[in-house]
């Protein structure tokens, strides 16, 4: 009897190992496409976990029933929409178009939750005002670009954060006259200088300083100039400063002037502190005439 002789053949297990490969890659990939379902709902809300308040007014319906909001309709306004409609509210991407009186006046690309714009999307509008960027409750809010037609506040274009329609936070504007603001924005109102303002601010700063130079200057010079003419002038009068009209003094009186003599009763007219000198009458009325006023005694 012929007998087989080698190695025992092992039970193959290749099927087996395929089998939990595949069910492994199953696993990765039902787990990824979960978590990217879990992002865009957080991102973008949809009919499961929007409510629409029925109570509010302005919703209207496009050509297939399907619900949409506006806040600011206008008169005769109707609605087309090309993107799902979820238990009768507009939702998902798609593409909305707005007219009056049968005439296009604007369009919305992006996408809708419960037939309002959420998330990312496009304005257009005929009178060539665009926004480009995120919406919430159909107010354009987060990050975008809106592109003015008549500049608003001499702003062309605003790139930047918005909350509730208006710019807030962080953002840069171009004005219609070339001036530029990046900075800080609250309730549509900028925080900050424009480049020009802050410009004209350092040339004003350095025009005042400059004047307020030339001024301290001109002071110092008047300063010195009169410090001087105060000082000639007290050269002048010195000798004059201790008399007064009328006042009477005693004076020696003699041949030879007011050194020798006798004392006699003068009286003292005037003087004038140009000439530092004095006019003096005796009391007898005998002698009259100028002298310097430092030879009258105190």
């Amino acid at each position: 009897m012929n007998k087989y002789v080698g190695q025992q053949a092992q039970p193959s297990l290749n099927a087996s190992n395929g089998s939990l490969k595949w069910l492994w890659i199953s696993c990765q990939v039902l787990l990824l496409g979960s978590l990217a379902l879990l992002i865009g709902c957080a991102r973008y809300p949809t009919v499961s976990n929007i409510t629409p308040d029925k109570t509010e007014p302005y919703w209207f319906v496009d050509q297939n029933g399907c619900k949409i909001w506006d806040k600011s309709p206008k008169p005769d306004q109707t609605v087309t929409w090309t993107g799902d409609c979820s238990n009768g509210y507009a939702n998902g991407q798609g593409e909305l178009q707005y007219y009056t009186a049968g005439k296009k006046y604007a369009q919305y690309i992006g996408h809708i939750s419960y037939g309002k714009r959420y998330g990312q999307g496009k304005s257009v509008w005929a009178t060539g005002v665009v926004y480009e960027g995120e919406f919430k409750d159909t107010n354009l809010h987060g990050q975008g670009k809106y592109l003015y037609k008549d500049a608003k506040d001499g702003i062309k274009v605003y790139e930047g954060q918005w909350q509730n329609n208006k710019r807030h936070g962080q953002g840069k504007a171009v004005f219609a006259n070339g001036d530029v603001y990046e900075g800080q924005w609250k309730n549509d109102e900028r925080l900050g200088d424009t480049k020009f303002e802050a410009k004209e601010k350092q040339r004003h700063a350095t025009e005042q300083a400059e004047n307020d130079r030339l001024r301290a200057k001109e002071q110092a010079e008047n300063d010195r100039s009169r410090a001087i003419e105060e000082a000639k002038m007290y050269e002048r009068t010195k000798n004059c400063r201790h008399l007064y009209v009328n006042k009477i003094v005693k004076m020696r009186a003699g041949l030879t002037g007011f050194i020798f003599g006798f004392k006699k009763t003068y009286f003292v007219e005037g003087f004038s502190t140009s000439t530092g000198k004095a006019t003096v009458r005796s009391e007898d009325g005998r002698w009259h005439g100028e002298i310097p006023c430092y030879a009258i005694p105190d």
